[in-house]
Protein backbone atom coordinates (compact mmCIF):
# COMPACT_ATOMS: atom_id res chain seq x y z
CA UNK A 1 0.00 0.00 0.00
CA UNK A 2 1.11 3.55 -0.67
CA UNK A 3 1.42 6.13 2.08
CA UNK A 4 -1.90 7.67 1.09
CA UNK A 5 -3.68 4.32 0.99
CA UNK A 6 -2.48 3.23 4.41
CA UNK A 7 -3.29 6.68 5.82
CA UNK A 8 -6.89 6.38 4.65
CA UNK A 9 -7.06 2.85 6.01
CA UNK A 10 -5.75 3.90 9.42
CA UNK A 11 -8.35 6.64 9.76
CA UNK A 12 -11.22 4.36 8.76
CA UNK A 13 -10.06 1.49 10.97
CA UNK A 14 -9.79 3.66 14.07
CA UNK A 15 -13.04 5.44 13.27
CA UNK A 16 -14.86 2.11 13.03
CA UNK A 17 -13.28 0.97 16.29
CA UNK A 18 -14.07 4.09 18.32
CA UNK A 19 -17.62 4.26 16.93
CA UNK A 20 -18.18 0.66 17.96
CA UNK A 21 -16.80 1.10 21.48
CA UNK A 22 -18.69 4.32 22.20
CA UNK A 23 -21.96 2.77 21.00
CA UNK A 24 -21.84 0.05 23.65
CA UNK A 25 -24.03 0.10 26.73
CA UNK A 26 -22.31 0.67 30.07
CA UNK A 27 -22.72 -3.01 30.90
CA UNK A 28 -21.06 -4.14 27.67
CA UNK A 29 -18.38 -1.45 27.88
CA UNK A 30 -17.29 -2.76 31.29
CA UNK A 31 -17.85 -6.46 30.59
CA UNK A 32 -14.86 -8.78 30.99
CA UNK A 33 -14.81 -12.48 30.18
CA UNK A 34 -12.25 -14.57 32.09
CA UNK A 35 -10.39 -11.44 33.19
CA UNK A 36 -9.78 -10.33 29.61
CA UNK A 37 -9.63 -6.63 28.84
CA UNK A 38 -12.92 -4.75 28.73
CA UNK A 39 -13.96 -2.79 25.65
CA UNK A 40 -12.75 0.41 27.30
CA UNK A 41 -9.38 -1.14 28.10
CA UNK A 42 -9.01 -2.33 24.51
CA UNK A 43 -9.48 1.24 23.27
CA UNK A 44 -7.10 2.64 25.90
CA UNK A 45 -4.45 0.11 24.83
CA UNK A 46 -4.70 1.21 21.20
CA UNK A 47 -4.34 4.84 22.23
CA UNK A 48 -1.29 4.06 24.37
CA UNK A 49 0.27 2.22 21.43
CA UNK A 50 -0.08 5.09 18.96
CA UNK A 51 1.28 7.86 21.20
CA UNK A 52 4.93 6.63 21.28
CA UNK A 53 4.88 6.04 17.52
CA UNK A 54 3.85 9.65 17.01
CA UNK A 55 6.75 10.76 19.19
CA UNK A 56 9.20 8.61 17.22
CA UNK A 57 8.01 10.11 13.94
CA UNK A 58 9.01 13.56 15.20
CA UNK A 59 12.67 12.55 15.01
CA UNK A 60 14.67 13.96 12.09
CA UNK A 61 15.40 11.32 9.47
CA UNK A 62 19.15 11.56 10.11
CA UNK A 63 18.67 10.90 13.83
CA UNK A 64 16.37 7.99 13.05
CA UNK A 65 19.04 6.44 10.82
CA UNK A 66 21.75 7.07 13.42
CA UNK A 67 19.75 5.49 16.26
CA UNK A 68 18.11 2.57 14.47
CA UNK A 69 19.99 2.08 11.21
CA UNK A 70 18.49 1.37 7.80
CA UNK A 71 16.53 -1.56 6.42
CA UNK A 72 18.57 -4.39 4.92
CA UNK A 73 15.56 -6.11 3.34
CA UNK A 74 12.37 -5.12 1.48
CA UNK A 75 9.28 -4.24 3.50
CA UNK A 76 6.96 -7.15 4.17
CA UNK A 77 3.47 -7.06 2.71
CA UNK A 78 0.49 -6.32 4.96
CA UNK A 79 -0.53 -9.99 5.00
CA UNK A 80 3.00 -11.24 5.70
CA UNK A 81 3.33 -8.86 8.62
CA UNK A 82 0.04 -10.13 10.08
CA UNK A 83 1.31 -13.71 9.81
CA UNK A 84 4.50 -12.78 11.66
CA UNK A 85 2.52 -10.95 14.36
CA UNK A 86 0.22 -13.93 14.90
CA UNK A 87 3.23 -16.23 15.13
CA UNK A 88 4.69 -14.07 17.89
CA UNK A 89 1.37 -14.04 19.73
CA UNK A 90 1.19 -17.81 19.38
CA UNK A 91 4.55 -18.08 21.12
CA UNK A 92 3.17 -16.18 24.10
CA UNK A 93 4.02 -12.64 23.05
CA UNK A 94 2.26 -9.94 25.08
CA UNK A 95 2.13 -6.17 25.22
CA UNK A 96 4.81 -4.61 27.48
CA UNK A 97 3.55 -3.19 30.76
CA UNK A 98 3.76 0.43 29.57
CA UNK A 99 1.05 -0.32 27.01
CA UNK A 100 -1.25 -2.11 29.46
CA UNK A 101 -4.52 -0.24 30.06
CA UNK A 102 -5.54 0.97 33.48
CA UNK A 103 -9.21 1.41 32.71
CA UNK A 104 -11.26 4.39 31.55
CA UNK A 105 -14.69 4.89 33.10
CA UNK A 106 -17.80 4.71 30.94
CA UNK A 107 -18.54 8.43 31.27
CA UNK A 108 -15.08 9.26 29.87
CA UNK A 109 -15.24 6.88 26.91
CA UNK A 110 -16.01 9.62 24.37
CA UNK A 111 -13.02 11.69 25.50
CA UNK A 112 -10.78 8.64 25.07
CA UNK A 113 -12.26 8.00 21.61
CA UNK A 114 -11.65 11.64 20.66
CA UNK A 115 -8.06 11.41 21.91
CA UNK A 116 -7.50 8.27 19.86
CA UNK A 117 -8.84 9.90 16.69
CA UNK A 118 -6.75 13.01 17.38
CA UNK A 119 -3.66 10.82 17.78
CA UNK A 120 -4.56 9.10 14.51
CA UNK A 121 -4.74 12.47 12.78
CA UNK A 122 -1.33 13.37 14.19
CA UNK A 123 0.08 10.09 12.89
CA UNK A 124 -1.25 10.78 9.39
CA UNK A 125 0.15 14.31 9.45
CA UNK A 126 3.61 13.15 10.51
CA UNK A 127 3.71 10.40 7.90
CA UNK A 128 3.46 13.06 5.20
CA UNK A 129 7.07 14.15 5.73
CA UNK A 130 8.28 10.70 4.64
CA UNK A 131 8.58 9.69 1.00
CA UNK A 132 7.62 6.26 -0.28
CA UNK A 133 11.33 5.43 -0.32
CA UNK A 134 11.71 6.59 3.29
CA UNK A 135 8.96 4.21 4.37
CA UNK A 136 11.00 1.25 3.07
CA UNK A 137 14.42 2.46 4.26
CA UNK A 138 13.87 3.94 7.72
CA UNK A 139 13.23 1.56 10.60
CA UNK A 140 11.88 1.69 14.14
CA UNK A 141 12.03 -0.93 16.91
CA UNK A 142 8.87 -2.82 17.81
CA UNK A 143 8.70 -4.50 21.26
CA UNK A 144 7.37 -7.77 19.84
CA UNK A 145 8.35 -7.83 16.16
CA UNK A 146 11.83 -6.31 16.35
CA UNK A 147 12.95 -3.76 13.77
CA UNK A 148 10.25 -2.77 11.29
CA UNK A 149 10.36 -0.43 8.34
CA UNK A 150 8.08 2.58 8.67
CA UNK A 151 5.76 1.03 6.11
CA UNK A 152 5.55 -2.15 8.16
CA UNK A 153 4.94 -0.09 11.29
CA UNK A 154 1.93 1.55 9.66
CA UNK A 155 0.65 -1.86 8.59
CA UNK A 156 1.01 -3.12 12.14
CA UNK A 157 -0.71 -0.05 13.57
CA UNK A 158 -3.73 -0.64 11.35
CA UNK A 159 -3.97 -4.37 12.00
CA UNK A 160 -3.35 -3.90 15.72
CA UNK A 161 -6.58 -1.91 16.00
CA UNK A 162 -8.47 -4.48 13.93
CA UNK A 163 -7.08 -7.26 16.11
CA UNK A 164 -8.34 -5.63 19.31
CA UNK A 165 -11.65 -4.69 17.71
CA UNK A 166 -12.22 -8.38 16.96
CA UNK A 167 -11.14 -9.36 20.47
CA UNK A 168 -13.73 -6.97 21.89
CA UNK A 169 -16.44 -8.57 19.77
CA UNK A 170 -15.33 -12.07 20.79
CA UNK A 171 -15.46 -11.02 24.44
CA UNK A 172 -18.99 -9.70 24.07
CA UNK A 173 -20.24 -12.87 22.39
CA UNK A 174 -20.34 -14.38 25.86
CA UNK A 175 -22.60 -11.67 27.22
CA UNK A 176 -24.76 -12.10 24.09
CA UNK A 177 -25.33 -15.75 24.96
CA UNK A 178 -26.14 -14.86 28.56
CA UNK A 179 -28.74 -12.33 27.47
CA UNK A 180 -30.36 -14.71 24.99
CA UNK A 181 -30.47 -17.48 27.59
CA UNK A 182 -32.06 -15.14 30.13
CA UNK A 183 -34.76 -13.99 27.71
CA UNK A 184 -35.63 -17.50 26.57
CA UNK A 185 -35.74 -18.82 30.15
CA UNK A 186 -37.88 -15.88 31.20
CA UNK A 187 -40.36 -16.63 28.45
CA UNK A 188 -40.49 -20.33 29.22
CA UNK A 189 -41.21 -19.66 32.90
CA UNK A 190 -43.95 -17.17 32.10
CA UNK A 191 -47.55 -18.31 32.19
CA UNK A 192 -48.05 -16.37 28.97
CA UNK A 193 -45.34 -18.30 27.15
CA UNK A 194 -46.38 -19.86 23.88
CA UNK A 195 -44.54 -21.77 21.19
CA UNK A 196 -44.83 -18.91 18.72
CA UNK A 197 -42.88 -16.47 20.90
CA UNK A 198 -40.16 -19.05 21.46
CA UNK A 199 -39.90 -19.76 17.73
CA UNK A 200 -39.69 -16.05 16.99
CA UNK A 201 -36.73 -15.60 19.33
CA UNK A 202 -35.08 -18.74 17.97
CA UNK A 203 -35.52 -17.40 14.43
CA UNK A 204 -34.03 -14.01 15.32
CA UNK A 205 -31.05 -15.74 16.91
CA UNK A 206 -30.51 -17.82 13.76
CA UNK A 207 -30.69 -14.71 11.59
CA UNK A 208 -28.21 -13.02 13.91
CA UNK A 209 -25.74 -15.88 13.51
CA UNK A 210 -26.29 -16.33 9.77
CA UNK A 211 -25.49 -12.70 9.01
CA UNK A 212 -22.74 -12.50 11.63
CA UNK A 213 -24.37 -9.45 13.20
CA UNK A 214 -22.31 -7.35 15.54
CA UNK A 215 -22.87 -8.90 18.96
CA UNK A 216 -22.15 -5.60 20.69
CA UNK A 217 -24.90 -3.77 18.84
CA UNK A 218 -27.70 -3.03 21.34
CA UNK A 219 -30.51 -2.82 18.75
CA UNK A 220 -30.70 -6.61 18.51
CA UNK A 221 -31.34 -7.00 22.23
CA UNK A 222 -33.79 -4.11 22.23
CA UNK A 223 -35.71 -5.88 19.49
CA UNK A 224 -35.82 -9.10 21.48
CA UNK A 225 -36.95 -7.28 24.60
CA UNK A 226 -39.70 -5.56 22.62
CA UNK A 227 -40.78 -8.91 21.25
CA UNK A 228 -40.85 -10.39 24.75
CA UNK A 229 -42.73 -7.50 26.33
CA UNK A 230 -45.40 -7.73 23.65
CA UNK A 231 -46.22 -11.21 24.95
CA UNK A 232 -47.03 -10.08 28.51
Amino acid sequence: MTREEISEKLVQTNKDFTTYITSLSEEDYNYSYNDKWTAGQQMEHIYKSIVPLNKALMLPKAIMKLNFGKANRPSRSYDDLIIRYKEKLGLGGKAPSQFAPEGISFDKRQKLADNLMKATGTLIKRLKKFTEEDLDVLILPHPLLGKLTLREMTYFTDYHTRHHHLHTIENLKHTLQKKLTFIINFLMLSENFDLFSFQQIKLENEIHQEHNMDCGNPWFFNYLLTLCSSRF
